[in-house]
């Protein structure tokens, strides 16, 4: 399955679609070297780090725990009952 086809299933569109005309549009070139990549992007004044990896989820709410009091140090052994 190509690309195109891949991403139109995931994003709901048609990359290779103009948005303006809806005629066929095709990729002229792929981009491959990292300092050619950092060079376009810090031209167009677009980040040319990653982004930090965030949390993959919200810190425990020590509001909800008995007593507002810090939650235990092992939440999978936390019985609530």
């Amino acid at each position: 399955m190509p690309w195109s086809e891949l991403l139109r299933r995931v994003f709901r569109d048609d990359l290779l679609v103009c948005p303006r005309c809806t005629g066929p549009m095709t990729v002229l070139a792929t981009i491959t070297d990292p300092a050619v990549v950092v060079a376009i992007l810090a031209h167009v004044g677009a980040p040319t780090e990653a982004p930090a990896v965030a949390a993959a989820r919200a810190p425990p709410q020590v509001h909800f725990w008995p007593g507002g009091c810090d939650p235990p140090a092992d939440l999978d052994a936390y019985d609530p009952a």
